[in-house]
């Protein structure tokens, strides 16, 4: 046997394993779109050949940052689900800053070697602080007024509610902004307006999308409601996937259920809240099922994050 025909036979060998190793590992991609301080990632295995449990993840910001290494990827298994998943890594890089460029690293074990994938990808930015308002609502609207006022807005519009306490019977929101100009409902400073329902939703965000609430004051019925869970500060309800809103620097007081949602929604956010509920959790609230259906945040969907909140 030849020399030259040595070298040929171990040269075609490294091409095929190179090969075989990149057919074993799909592309990185991202699990749904990126939040504000959050990057979810997915990593398939195109062919069970592998016995890695995880992956190894380091992160960085792409112009000049350190690295920085990240939660390891865990492994799916589609022998142990009910459902159809497919076998891939999976995981989560958190704590990350707004709308900042980085780099992600992901290498898995293959044979003798590594295999290595790269992505880079930017979290998403907070809205923008509010402008000058275009619309008032002024102390004393009923709930007539107030939506009439709302639902007539257009996109880029600012509405403020002015320092007052308002009785509201669920207020229903239907209307909708753009990606580039959402609609702010802002309050004219955060503990000074009030929106008061003693028995319902408080806000009923109804096909609306592209939307920002913030710096208000929602309060519920103040007593609880056992199983019934009646009082509600924000409830998404529609026929379509809303998009896009955004809850910021609202307290709730005395609600059974403070944000929530039983339909699709995508894209949105929670952040710099605090809610308080109706619970006292005296002995009946253990030790029985008084507080069952009470809930806190609940945001189904895809690429939705809440953050900051108490």
């Amino acid at each position: 046997m030849s020399f030259r025909f040595i070298i040929t036979a171990l040269f075609l060998s490294l091409l095929w394993l190179s090969a075989s190793r990149a057919q074993i590992l799909g592309d990185l991609v991202l699990d749904g779109p990126p939040t504000p301080e959050q990057i979810s990632l997915y990593f398939p295995i195109l062919i069970d050949t592998i016995s890695a449990v995880s992956a190894t993840v380091q992160y960085r910001i792409t112009d000049g940052g350190s690295w920085v290494t990240g939660h390891p990827l865990h492994r799916i298994r589609p022998a142990w689900s009910d459902g159809e998943v497919d076998d891939a890594f999976a995981g989560v890089i958190t704590g990350l800053e707004p709308n900042t460029n980085y780099t992600v690293e992901v290498s898995v074990p293959v044979g003798d070697g590594t295999n290595v994938r790269t992505l880079v990808t930017t979290t998403r930015a907070l809205p923008a602080t509010a402008g000058t308002p275009t619309v008032t609502i002024h102390a004393g609207s009923n709930t007539t007024q107030i939506e009439s006022i709302i639902n007539g807005l257009s996109p880029g519009d600012i509405v403020m509610f002015e320092d007052g306490t308002y009785t509201i019977d669920d207020l229903n929101i239907g209307v909708n902004g753009t990606e580039e100009s959402p609609i702010y409902i802002r309050g004219e400073s955060r503990d000074g307006v009030i929106l008061h329902d003693s028995d319902d939703e408080v806000f009923r965000i109804d096909d609306a999308s592209n939307i920002i609430i913030e710096n208000l004051t929602i309060l519920g019925s103040q007593e609880d409601s056992g199983r019934n869970a009646s009082s509600e500060g924000i409830r998404f309800t529609g026929s379509y996937v809303q998009k896009r809103i955004t809850i910021r620097n609202v307290t709730m007081i005395g609600v059974d259920k403070g944000i929530i949602t039983d339909n699709y929604l995508e894209s949105i956010l929670v952040y710099d809240c605090n809610l308080s509920g109706n619970n006292v959790w005296t002995a009946p609230f253990i030790t029985t099922n008084i507080s069952w259906n009470d809930d806190g945040i609940r945001l189904a969907g895809y690429g939705n994050c809440a953050f900051n909140n108490t």
